[in-house]
């Protein structure tokens, strides 16, 4: 009968041992995927960031390509007109002594 008792006796104490492991483990398991929460929100918060960011710098670019669109337009009705192209050479020989002198003090 002792035999029988002392069998139990350990068999009730691995048991016991085996469900502490798994607690610790559980515990660790738990620590990883709140960290592993953690992270995946920062990256949630980054990437909404990121596109208000991308959303800003389209309306932008829209912008832009407007009022590049309209410059463009007047150019064109400026070089069309006589007094117009005088004024483009005008202009582009302005740029030009500009750039001549940039280059020289540079």
């Amino acid at each position: 009968m002792r035999r029988g008792g002392q069998s139990s006796m350990s068999s009730q104490r691995t048991e016991d041992l085996l469900e502490g492991e798994n607690d610790k483990e559980l515990g660790s398991l738990f620590s990883k995927v709140s960290q592993l929460k953690e992270v995946t929100i920062g990256i949630g918060d980054e990437v909404r960031r990121q596109n208000s960011f991308l959303d800003d710098m389209s309306g932008s670019f829209e912008d832009t390509a407007s009022l590049l669109g309209i410059s463009m337009r007047k150019v064109k009705a400026l070089t069309n007109s006589s007094s117009g192209r005088i004024m483009c050479y005008i202009v582009g020989f302005a740029v030009a002594v500009f750039f001549v002198i940039y280059v020289l003090i540079k």
